[in-house]
């Protein structure tokens, strides 16, 4: 849990008539599940509302009053063992979505992941060697996104099928996106849904950049030089590659590695970008899950450590490197930020680590 000092208003923001009048139309909503002892106004402008629980109430009780008020509270601990309810206008609103249009966008990123699947190096098409390279990306990406979905409803998170990014060029798409209706309900389901993407789609991956890693054979002619594009190693990579091929897996003039690799490489490689423990990234989710607020002491070390990468070891990092400085730095609240992570929440932690340990490529892209 998270200690935070109790904040009291600023001169410039003393209660008004219609704070007050709010405030006691709230206690009066929360009686029998929740004692409010006090009320301020915050530097952002919210109403907050000090107080305590009554019995067992949980978050779920505490916000079924407020939504009957209007509002949704925002709850959290106290330094003195309190606990604030912080008001924010009502984010019960239907999540309204069209279908035809996920559908739309995962047709359209296939399509544009099979043509740079296809493409050879005489500037002909191999429709065989699209289809291998579309089914070792596509297949993980979608695992991945279903084990969030899938993870999310089970835990009633509002949250739209995913929105797949079509790309015009290598890989072939940006992955995707979910759109959720309100911020996550607490910790454990943040870092249950944030974790269920990776999982899943590592699962997928994983034995499919085994097959392509068998199916890879030793180049026949040697590499036009300059011309050629090297995939860099994660730990997982370059075991499956010792184990498939020895040694000759070490020198990327040998190994040419086939299509079906080629895509499960990528997804893994996305895996582990997802879990860099930055902002709203996967890994981000897994940081504030455990550190709360303070998770942003990570994001900051994580983005610094991706510039630094980008700029003395991979040029490729540098665009995922200033995205993440620019949208990804900070990650926003809970709404029930008073339930305490479990033993198997630290399990799940230790796992995402591991994950990340493994299928992180310090050096995606080189030429040679």
């Amino acid at each position: 849990m998270t200690e935070q000092p109790t904040p009291t208003p600023r001169p410039s923001q003393k209660p008004s008539n219609e704070f007050e009048a709010l405030r006691k139309r709230l206690t009066e909503a929360l009686s029998g599940v929740f004692t409010v002892d006090a009320g301020y106004v915050d530097e952002g402008g919210r109403m907050v509302l000090r107080g305590s629980r009554v019995a067992a109430s949980d978050y779920d009780a505490i916000r079924a009053r407020c939504e009957d008020a209007g509002t949704t509270p925002l709850m959290r601990d106290a330094a003195d063992g309190k606990i604030e309810l912080v008001i924010l206008p009502s984010l019960a609103r239907p999540l309204r979505q069209n279908k035809w249009l996920n559908a739309a966008l995962l047709f359209a990123a296939c399509a544009t992941v099979f043509v740079v699947g296809s493409a050879t190096a005489d500037g002909s098409m191999d429709a065989g060697e699209g289809l291998l390279y579309m089914i070792g990306l596509m297949l993980p990406l979608a695992a991945h996104e279903l084990g969030h979905y899938l993870v999310a409803r089970r835990n009633g998170t509002p949250t739209s099928l995913p929105y797949f990014i079509p790309l015009p060029a290598a890989p072939g798409t940006f992955g995707a996106v979910m759109v959720q209706r309100e911020p996550w309900k607490n910790r454990r389901i943040l870092l249950e849904v944030g974790l269920a993407g990776p999982i899943a789609g590592f699962l997928v991956a994983a034995p499919l950049f085994v097959i392509g890693a068998l199916l890879s054979h030793p180049a026949t002619t040697p590499l036009p030089q300059g011309q050629a594009t090297f995939l860099g190693d994660s730990i997982y990579t370059y075991l499956v590659g010792t184990l498939t091929h020895g040694m000759a897996w070490t020198d990327p003039n040998i190994i040419m590695l086939s299509n079906l690799g080629v895509g499960a490489w990528f997804a893994l490689l996305i895996t582990g970008l997802n879990l860099v423990p930055a902002g709203q990234l996967d890994g981000g989710h897994i940081a504030y899950a455990l550190l709360g607020p303070r998770a942003r002491f990570v994001s900051y070390a994580a983005i610094a450590i991706m510039l630094a990468l980008a700029y003395f070891l991979s040029s490729p990092l540098m665009g995922w490197a200033v995205l993440l400085f620019l949208l990804g730095r900070d990650h926003p609240p809970v709404l029930d930020d008073t339930e305490p992570l479990g033993t198997r929440q630290i399990v799940l932690i230790v796992l995402g680590a591991l994950l990340l340990l493994i299928t992180f490529v310090p050096n995606p892209l080189s030429s040679g």
